[in-house]
């Protein structure tokens, strides 16, 4: 849901930029806002001709993305789906952040169900089972601080560092990662 929410993010930046032709491939999604300036005005990735149609499919795109991703996992193939949706969001000008999100989460989707061998015990098995819940809560904590956490702060403050972004990029996908490896774990023997 977090890459459906950020794709829809994307996509209302670029719609409020109107029907002019992208000027090339790349490009930002919310251009000269000040208030995106601290997170480079959000850089997307289309083959869509304007700014707006560009908009509406990422939004498109992303809402079916989040219906995917909340009522089909019990689907075979479901992993592979999102990862499909998730290179359309890119494509499309969903940016870059929630398509990788996407990917992560279609890969660990595709061992839906799979068996695993060998069992944990002992600390790390512990560690797994209880981690999980705070390390989404910190995946969560880390894109909120990205938008609009940033974004807020690039308002009051009008300033900003490109090593805060750094960090807290780092942070979210770190935070992100972990709690997909940990849920994992807390599935194969919660």
């Amino acid at each position: 849901m977090l890459a459906a929410i950020m794709g829809v993010e994307h996509g209302i930046g670029e719609v409020t930029q109107g029907w002019q032709r992208l000027p090339e491939p790349m490009f930002t999604a919310w251009g000269d806002a000040e208030a995106f300036h601290l997170v480079g005005g959000e850089p997307a990735l289309s083959v869509l001709p304007s700014y707006t149609v560009s908009g509406l499919a990422s939004i498109a795109v992303a809402c079916a993305l989040g219906v995917w991703c909340t009522t089909q996992l019990h689907r075979r193939r479901a992993g592979e789906e999102i990862i499909l949706l998730s290179v359309v969001l890119l494509v499309v000008g969903g940016g870059f952040g929630p398509p990788v999100i996407g990917v992560l989460v279609g890969a660990f989707a595709t061992r839906i169900g799979a068996a695993t061998p060998g069992t944990w015990s002992g600390p790390e098995r512990i560690a797994s089972l209880r981690l999980w819940r705070w390390a989404l809560a910190a995946a969560v904590a880390g894109f909120l601080a990205l938008v609009p956490g940033l974004v807020l702060l690039a308002l009051v403050v009008r300033t900003g560092s490109p090593s805060i972004v750094l960090a807290v990029t780092s942070f979210a996908f770190a935070a992100t990662a972990a709690a997909m490896t940990a849920a994992r774990a807390h599935d194969r023997h919660g």
